[in-house]
């Protein structure tokens, strides 16, 4: 039987994204790609809700209570993550 993930988003993961397209939209003049981000960040994040620990785990040097898992976005310098097996299984980007 398939495990059913929530989807939450954490605070500092909106933060990373509004100041991506802030600076797209505001310094880059380009509102289009901006908004073109958001539709493919959310759209990478819900392809993983069936199954987010296939995917490229996140080795951090740091002892995590939970598995991070990489997600890649166009040519975005940072990663977002997930984390896929945690009490109430969620996936939060990181």
């Amino acid at each position: 039987m398939k495990t059913a993930y929530e989807l939450r988003y954490l605070p500092v993961f909106y933060d990373d994204l509004v100041e991506k397209t802030d600076y797209i939209r505001h310094q880059l003049l380009n509102p289009k790609a901006a908004d073109d981000l958001i539709d493919e960040v959310d759209r990478a994040i819900r392809e993983r809700l069936s199954n987010p620990d296939s995917y490229e785990p996140y080795e951090s040097v740091n002892d995590r209570k939970y598995k991070y898992y990489r997600i890649y976005v166009k040519n975005l310098g940072q990663s977002f993550f997930l984390c896929g097996d945690c009490p109430k299984p969620l996936i939060a980007g990181i």
